[in-house]
């Protein structure tokens, strides 16, 4: 869960009172106004990281370390922590109040806890910070891999959003596409199935019920579908122009890096070292070569579970996923340890465009602007090839512009605009060439306007602003006009006081607001859910009394006066307070001490305390505690 995802469904009231326990903690010379924007901050977070008390650390650890996506049923989290221990309780109900932990309910049953993406990652590298990543001296020569890397996802679902908007996809009657047109959508991919099998496998254990694509194919389809490029009726595969066009409106870094979030989001394996890994890799000041072996060490020393064969899974269920989708490099030294590396984000190039030969071939670099692509692929087919796009000018293509009302120098003033060089002659004989054969015979899609009676017509050719409109009538009673004006004539003739009817020609336009929702609910080919699908955020900031029951349950005489007690009394404050892992404050015939009671026993007809004062177990005969008080923790 994305922080932002999770606070969008909680109260103003409830932000604000978590905004004014984040501030209460942490002093800064400038706080936001939005608790979720002051969590993202990896320095605020550093910073409350080093005024929480060891118990809330630990208690974040837990989250970090043994929480699949972050997610602990209270259940759970009442077995990683002693059901009923106020300690944990109060650490878990801190970090709740300070938005670390946002809780969920499934239905109105079972409660649970999530830590939001970001502050993991954070927090991991906080824990993290005071680790080295040594670095071998090979590692300033190339390194080597038996797999090649993919171009980059972006291009790959680019290619395959291109080309299902110029070629229309039929699917059969069970809802999947044709056989027949499988291989030539796979050979648009750069990601191989050597990249995505094993890892889809792992995601998917029942792939019965999945569309027979090779994965890489299935992972892209599903990938767009759930980001709402792609849609189906049932009958056709088609994609969405509004989420298509503002993803191609974004810059490169914001299109690579929204891929890769929708991928971490959805298809990071649930295990915390997992995400751990991903943590240590994407982070930018170990941009250089990192050996895994050592990294896994490193996770493993730090208190992740990691299994037997955790290098030969890491492989399988992630890096090699990355790889395919040009976010990492791999190498091999030659004593066989491997190393990876993260993939800076280059910027588009100055100067944008394209080589164009008297063949009408176009060599495009690869930094060349998604939306100048898109708009390229209107006119010529695209083929991509390592660090290069080549494209060929189609007569097809071109043929269908002009037929939907492009002229032929519009096209030729855009190829020349993004041309390094003067466009051929002989491509402009060609474009030229194709216009007039494109105009021999033309069908076109017109909307045909019909008037009750001549009188109308005649009426609206007199009004200044319909009159332009009507530049082909067919009778006295009857004119045609291009189908992108039909919205606007309609507008005028409704503001002039008639009242038309569209006959089923104009759909009633949706809000941008609300296509982009209905798209974000579109499921994809893989039912892949998080840990948390059937829960629902809780707009909840807890109240220690509420959170902590048994606090009000001990007596005020045991927390509020330090003062000696009868023996059995003094057992049963101290059973108590072993009970609930409470600090007591105790004065024996050595002086005052402060620790935790760990055992509470009688031996040989004596009663005996086993407590734990700072890392050292100490015992102590009850006749010798001349005083005590239980300290409630700092709430």
């Amino acid at each position: 869960m994305r922080l932002q995802a999770g606070f969008s469904l909680l109260s103003e009231a409830t932000k604000q009172s978590i905004l004014a326990e984040q501030n209460q903690m942490v002093i800064q010379a400038k706080a936001s106004n939005d608790p979720a924007e002051q969590l993202a901050d990896p320095y605020f977070l550093s910073s409350l990281w080093e005024r929480l008390s060891l118990k809330e650390k630990e208690a974040a650890m837990l989250f970090l370390q043994k929480a699949p996506q972050g997610f602990l049923k209270k259940r759970d989290w009442d077995q990683l922590t002693k059901a009923g221990s106020a300690a944990w309780l109060t650490a878990l109900t801190r970090l709740r109040r300070l938005g670390m932990i946002v809780t969920v309910r499934k239905l109105w049953s079972e409660i649970g806890y999530i830590m939001p993406h970001e502050v993991r990652e954070s927090l991991h590298r906080v824990v993290q910070a005071d680790e080295e990543n040594s670095l071998n001296d090979i590692l300033t020569k190339s390194l080597s891999y038996y797999i090649s890397a993919g171009r980059g996802i972006h291009l790959d679902m680019f290619a395959l959003l291109a080309h299902i908007y110029n070629e229309e996809l039929q699917l059969t009657k069970k809802g999947t596409i044709h056989a027949r047109l499988l291989p030539k959508l796979t050979s648009l991919l750069s990601l191989q199935d050597i990249h995505t099998d094993r890892w889809l496998q792992s995601l998917l254990p029942d792939s019965k019920n999945h569309p027979p694509y090779a994965p890489q194919l299935a992972f892209l389809l599903d990938l767009g579908m759930r980001l709402g490029f792609l849609e189906t009726d049932g009958s056709r595969l088609s994609i969405v122009r509004e989420r298509t066009d503002s993803w191609l409106a974004l810059s490169y870094a914001e299109q690579v890096d929204g891929l890769l979030q929708a991928v971490v989001d959805t298809y990071l394996p649930p295990e915390p070292w997992l995400a751990a890994v991903h943590f240590e890799l994407s982070q930018e000041e170990k941009a250089g070569w990192n050996r895994v072996r050592e990294l896994l060490e490193r996770l493993r020393h730090s208190g992740y579970e990691l299994p037997d064969d955790a290098m030969q899974q890491l492989c399988d269920r992630w890096l090699h996923p990355l790889l395919g989708m040009g976010y990492i490099q791999l190498g091999s030294d030659p004593e066989g340890d491997l190393y990876v590396k993260w993939n800076p984000i280059e910027s588009h190039s100055a100067a944008a465009g394209w080589y164009m030969e008297p063949t009408g071939d176009l060599l495009i670099p690869s930094l060349v602007p998604l939306s100048l692509l898109w708009e390229l692929s209107r006119y010529a087919d695209l083929s991509f090839e390592g660090g290069l796009v080549k494209g060929t000018l189609s007569m097809g293509k071109i043929q269908s512009a002009l037929a939907h009302g492009e002229q032929e120098g519009e096209i030729l003033q855009f190829m020349q605009k993004h041309c390094f060089h003067p466009i051929p002659p002989s491509v402009q004989n060609q474009l030229d060439q194709w216009a007039r054969g494109a105009k021999q015979i033309r069908l076109e899609t017109v909307v045909c306007v019909r008037t009750a009676d001549r009188r109308i017509l005649a009426e609206l050719m007199e009004l200044p602003s319909l009159a332009p409109f009507i530049t082909e009538p067919i009778s006295d009673t009857a004119f045609l006009i291009q189908p992108k004006h039909a919205g606007e004539l309609l507008r005028l003739l409704k503001e002039y006081g008639y009242q038309p009817t569209s006959g089923g020609v104009l759909a009633p336009a949706e809000p941008n607001d609300q296509i982009v929702a209905k798209s974000q609910l579109q499921s994809g080919l893989f039912d892949i859910r998080p840990s948390w699908h059937e829960y629902h955020i809780e707009n909840v900031f807890p109240n220690y009394t509420e959170a902590i029951p048994q606090l009000a349950q001990i007596p005020k005489l045991w927390t509020q006066h330090y003062q000696s007690y009868h023996a059995n009394t003094l057992r049963d404050l101290l059973q108590r307070a072993r009970e609930l892992e409470l600090t007591i404050l105790m004065e024996t015939r050595d002086g005052e001490l402060e620790g935790i009671v760990q055992n509470v026993q009688v031996e040989n007809g004596y009663w005996w305390v086993t407590m734990l004062v700072g890392k050292k177990l100490h015992r102590y005969p009850i006749d010798a505690i001349t005083r005590a008080r239980i300290l409630l923790p700092q709430l």
